[in-house]
């Protein structure tokens, strides 16, 4: 088969979405046709389908150098560069997308992105100010202009930006989460309790807006409202580490079947960990529970979890039975 037909049956497989026999036929009718931009540019394309990152970029910077002014190649170099995590790349790549077709929405919406995750923070808000003016609408843009406004520590503009996600979709939790940690570094509790419990409303089972809205009032003083926020938020969450907090705010609030809960599901998601059995043997103890305090405390023994405080109360609590 000669390269014109290789060349055909790659187009015929690329429609039929048969991204590996379009890339193998194409790579045979690039020997026959090197200089041809076309081939260069579908076998990367089917390669990228096929995630395979690597091998697509070579076949896009292949494209460019026969032509360096089709926006496609650029902006597809752009997206896989961007999936290996080659942000700088990536960013040069956007840009000479963007030279070519300045208006193009996701050249602008992807370079501010790559510029978010390479931490180039005030090229980012450029980025994403150059976004909203190509489409005005689109409240996603908004919402990472304030996150990289908050990283610049820009409170005031920070917050403005997630209001005007939030007017732009009023039912999506992420900037009301965001907003509330803003409000946070300007000391507007209330308004930022509010817009937790907001996010709360809409995604209930986001679990880092209720861990926010608990830490927060608990910080305010108002222990009985955040040991009810973290009450809840023992069903959302599997961080051993979150749990064994969430138990020591209940344990000033007194709700213990929940503190046992939570100690209970820290050591389901950690067991070789001494803390939680430590905790949850603890509580046990003082509600006179002394044999499933035991039963615990053997069972830390038995998943190798067990400390020197472990072993300590295992034998005092046999010894006061026996």
């Amino acid at each position: 088969m000669d390269g014109i037909n290789h060349h055909f049956a790659g187009d015929e497989f690329f429609r039929q979405e048969r991204w590996e026999e379009a890339a193998t036929e194409y790579r045979l009718a690039i020997q026959g046709e090197p200089d041809k931009f076309a081939l260069h540019a579908y076998l990367g394309q089917s390669l990228s389908e096929l995630r395979r990152w690597e091998e697509a970029t070579t076949a896009y910077r292949q494209a460019i150098a026969i032509d360096p002014d089709d926006f496609w190649a650029q902006h597809r170099l752009g997206r896989a560069l961007s999936a290996l995590q080659r942000w700088e790349e990536a960013v040069a790549a956007y840009r000479e997308a963007i030279r070519i077709e300045p208006e193009d929405f996701w050249s602008h919406y992807y370079l501010a992105q790559a510029l978010l995750e390479s931490k180039r923070w005030n090229q980012a808000v450029d980025a994403y100010r150059e976004v909203i003016r190509v489409n005005p609408g689109e409240p996603t843009s908004r919402q990472c202009l304030a996150r990289a406004l908050a990283k610049l520590r820009r409170w005031e503009e920070a917050a403005a930006a997630y209001r005007e996600a939030i007017d732009l979709k009023p039912d999506w939790a992420l900037p009301y989460y965001g907003l509330g940690q803003v409000l946070e570094q300007l000391e507007r509790w209330d308004d930022a309790i509010n817009h937790y419990r907001k996010g709360i409303e809409i995604e209930p089972a986001n679990p880092e807006c209720r861990e926010n809205l608990g830490r927060l009032l608990l910080l305010l003083g108002r222990e009985e409202e955040a040991a009810e926020v973290y009450s809840q938020l023992i069903g959302l969450t599997t961080l051993p580490k979150l749990l064994i907090v969430i138990g020591e705010v209940l344990n000033q609030t007194g709700k213990r079947d929940a503190q046992i809960a939570a100690y209970c599901k820290a050591i389901e998601h950690s067991p070789g960990e001494a803390l939680g059995y430590n905790r949850l043997g603890t509580v046990l103890e003082e509600l006179g529970r002394a044999d499933e305090a035991v039963k615990f405390y053997e069972q830390a023994v038995a998943n190798g979890a067990a400390d020197e405080v472990t072993h300590a109360r295992l034998a005092s609590l046999r010894e006061g039975v026996g």
